[in-house]
């Protein structure tokens, strides 16, 4: 039986080289968003779309394959794949409407279902939180009155749960 001051020691060892990986991984994180920001600013300079389906899949697919011969789960590797790429998305998406226009938009105008402290509420407030430095909300009874308000100009955007 291993003595418990050595099992203690390895554990040690083990949770210290656990955040020296974390650490490399965070490091690893912020560069590919900054290469994803990079991108995003060279498609708006292009006037090209954000979304590349084709080239999304292609990434993840190679994610898996490479998890894959690591022993890694193909589940694991495209679900934490995926939610790196809609976090491109959603930072290019961001500097592209921080662009729109002639002036910078500080708040947003939403229209959403339901009122404060509904779903949608909260659904809002946390998409375009990362966006602008407000959300001028909108509030709507249903589906088409919110397609209706963006049609009008009276919001920017239109918040669908789906």
């Amino acid at each position: 039986m291993t003595p418990p001051s050595e099992t203690r020691n390895e554990r040690a060892a083990l949770r210290a080289a656990i955040d020296r990986a974390d650490a490399e991984l965070i490091k690893l994180l912020a560069e590919r968003r900054r290469l994803g920001e990079a991108l995003g600013a060279l498609k708006a300079g292009e006037q090209t779309p954000v979304r590349d389906v084709e080239r999304e899949q292609d990434v993840i697919a190679r994610a898996v394959a490479a998890g894959g011969e690591l022993g890694l789960d193909g589940g694991f590797v495209e679900t934490l794949f995926q939610a790196i790429i809609d976090d491109s998305l959603r930072r290019q998406r961001a500097g592209l409407d921080a662009r729109a226009g002639d002036r910078l938009l500080t708040e947003a105008r939403v229209a959403y279902l339901g009122g404060p402290g509904s779903y949608s509420h909260f659904g809002v407030y946390s998409h375009y939180s990362g966006r602008y430095s407000g959300v001028a909300p909108v509030i709507k009874r249903d589906y088409a009155a919110i397609f209706a308000a963006v049609e009008a100009g009276e919001a920017e955007y239109g918040f669908i749960p789906i």
